[in-house]
């Protein structure tokens, strides 16, 4: 059979890219496996390279290159080549919404994918990306932070309480559909985590590494911790400096409803129990009615001299309103 100019072209694309892997009479089965992978690689990384083929030349191409049996083995050419192949179009189309009632009797909208279910607020390329992963079963590392849209300032922020440790493993589901992760592929007890709270995730094996996806937003985590979350008021803290064995520096923002208020980097402790004993960057409740104070101080008062890093007009009306009185009150509730 005559081999098409086509098929030719691709083929001396490839060798000459990759000329050490020409001869295929490799002993050593690592070198073997090796030759393998670089040239699968190759043939999918020239997918989109003049000229195309179809999918019988490049199989010619497969076959001429003696790896024409990982090239027909899904599951090899994706381990091998280290490839998330997304699912074809028609997958796309059956992300359905479906409403499904709990087993407290609550009626909700889902997102329903081939039996898997996924929050109605998740992202369809999030999906599929994910059901990608399942099926091929690479480990990989998740990233959660703030996907809610009504939390403008905060939005695509990663969580600080993942910074030292990020949930990692294989993605699989339950017998209701639901996707979790597992920590390795015989895991009985599957790991906590939100799926739509993920803001990036990443492969975590050895032989592929790299950023799988993330969100539209997404910023690394700065480093603080929420203190306080209550009645559309969020306060977060962290630790900057120790200035005495009885009193800390910290840096505090304040959001109502995911604006960002004001914040300080000079909140300085006055009591011996600042903060919690599992975590130094959180707050005691009597530094949160310091601070709280302080941010929200009485009617016609302004905030003390070098408190606020900024004091503009919006905050000087924002002090004077209903919120800041309601805010004031969470302060005053507060058990110390």
């Amino acid at each position: 059979m005559n081999t098409p100019n086509t098929v030719k072209t691709k083929i001396d694309s490839i060798l000459n890219e990759l000329p050490r892997y020409g001869c295929y009479a490799f002993a050593d089965t690592a070198a073997e496996r090796e030759r393998v992978r670089a040239i699968l690689s190759k043939i999918l990384e020239k997918r989109a390279v003049e000229p195309q083929l179809t999918d019988f030349e490049e199989k010619m191409v497969a076959k001429a290159l003696n790896v024409y049996e990982p090239y027909i083995d899904a599951a090899i050419q994706r381990k091998q080549a280290g490839e998330i192949i997304i699912r074809p179009l028609h997958i796309i189309s059956s992300i359905q919404p479906e409403r499904i009632e709990t087993e407290t009797g609550e009626k909700l909208w889902i997102k329903s994918v081939l039996k898997t279910r996924y929050a109605l607020t998740m992202p369809d390329d999030l999906i599929l990306k994910l059901e990608s992963v399942r099926d091929c079963n690479f480990r990989i590392r998740m990233e959660e932070g703030f996907t809610d849209p009504n939390l403008p300032d905060l939005v695509g922020l990663a969580h600080s309480d993942q910074f030292s440790l990020l949930p990692e493993g294989y993605l699989s589901r339950d017998e209701d559909g639901v996707p979790l992760l597992y920590a390795t592929a015989r895991s009985t007890v599957p790991l906590a985590l939100d799926m739509q709270n993920v803001v990036k995730i990443e492969f975590a094996n050895r032989n592929h590494g790299g950023e799988l996806w993330r969100h539209p937003q997404y910023r690394l985590n700065d480093g603080y911790f929420t203190s306080l979350n209550m009645q559309g008021f969020l306060l977060r803290s962290r630790l900057m400096a120790h200035i005495s064995k009885a009193q800390q520096r910290y840096e505090v923002k304040l959001y109502d409803h995911g604006n960002l208020i004001a914040e300080t980097h000079n909140f300085q402790t006055r009591h011996v129990k600042h903060a919690h004993a599992e975590n130094e960057h959180l707050l005691s409740n009597a530094a949160l009615k310091e601070v709280i104070l302080k941010f929200a101080p009485a009617a016609g008062s302004a905030p003390e001299d070098d408190f606020l890093e900024k004091f503009e007009p919006l905050q000087r009306e924002w002090i004077a309103s209903l919120r800041a009185r309601e805010l004031t009150q969470i302060a005053l509730d507060l058990t110390v």
